[in-house]
């Protein structure tokens, strides 16, 4: 994943349909007992304005599940680097593009085309964003980096039928149950406790946090702002570098330490 962006308030809901060859195993938020759910999109028979059918955040946060058209795009835009990937059909493997840095480009719509829209035919029909940044008044904008992206006039400027959105640490938290033993390396005694709360750390451009719980049996990511916790000095080799630290808003926090 590409490097985190600090501020972690970007809003991700769990109840798109992912296709099988992304096992990401979430749940939609419960309802209280006695409302009925609100109507669920669908990618071919709900549209929006234009007649053009659209899956954004605002149906997700309501519970509504609907399928995601192939091919789909991943972006996963960071303060520094910006990674794109495409699934073509629910069984190909994932295609990679070059790695590419979010300050060579001035928005995010240029960095597809010139990166993946201009070195192939297949177009895509959906956009998974995982972004290093809060979602405010349905605007995406990298803590770290002077991109601002708009979801509906990215999905209008490139064409494509749905965009969903996901703070970068929530994706990676979601890929936890699914990392092989290659891919783990254990750290101090005990063994691993089962579906126990889970937490991961990113340091890069900024700090990010998640965590993923197991309850009602599947998996709900939490994204948070752990970069942005408060340090304080506790021991005197502490007071010592504390003078030396930079400051970020008069503060000095785990972030500043680490990135």
């Amino acid at each position: 994943m590409a490097p985190s962006g600090g501020a972690r308030h970007g809003r991700l809901d769990n109840t798109a349909q992912i296709p099988p060859s992304l096992p990401l195993n979430v749940c939609a938020p419960r309802r209280p007992r006695g409302k009925q759910p609100p109507a669920k999109p669908n990618a071919t028979t709900d549209t929006a304005k234009d007649d053009k059918p659209m899956i954004l955040d605002e149906s997700r946060r309501d519970g509504g599940v609907a399928p995601v058209a192939f091919p789909v795009l991943i972006a996963d835009i960071g303060g520094t680097n910006v990674r794109f990937a495409l699934l073509s059909d629910e069984h190909s493997a994932l295609r990679s593009f070059p790695t590419i840095q979010t300050g060579d480009f001035s928005g995010f719509v240029e960095a597809v085309r010139a990166t993946v829209l201009d070195t192939m035919s297949l177009m895509p029909q959906s956009l998974l964003i995982a972004i290093a940044g809060p979602l405010r008044d349905g605007i995406l904008t990298l803590t770290n980096a002077h991109w601002e992206m708009d979801p509906p006039q990215i999905r209008e400027a490139l064409n494509l039928q749905s965009v969903i959105t996901f703070n970068d640490f929530e994706a990676l938290a979601m890929a936890l149950p699914n990392l092989s033993e290659p891919q783990i390396l254990k750290l101090g005694g005990g063994e691993p406790a089962g579906r126990r709360p889970r937490v991961v750390l990113g340091p890069g451009t900024g700090l990010g946090v998640a965590a993923l719980v197991y309850s009602n049996r599947c998996y709900t990511p939490l994204p948070g702002e752990g970069g942005h916790m408060a340090f304080g000095p506790e021991t005197a080799r502490d007071y010592a570098i504390w003078p030396q630290l930079e400051r970020v808003g008069g503060r000095v926090t785990a972030e500043s330490i680490l990135c």
